[in-house]
């Protein structure tokens, strides 16, 4: 997969309109190994464009 590939396509506007929630939860098990930097946390983001948590 190249950066920007789509990894799948979903009807939007269908699911919302049905109250489903789009949010996913992300667990990071090994996070003590790294140091996190959210960013736009809780803001609407582009994909390839936004970084929403960064790990150094």
């Amino acid at each position: 997969m190249k950066e920007g590939t789509p990894m799948l396509k979903i009807n939007r506007p269908l699911i919302e309109s049905k109250g489903i929630s789009l949010i996913t939860p992300v667990t990071i098990t090994n996070h003590s190994e790294y140091n996190m930097n959210t960013c736009n946390v809780g803001n609407s983001v582009e994909g390839g464009k936004d970084t929403v948590i960064e790990f150094k």
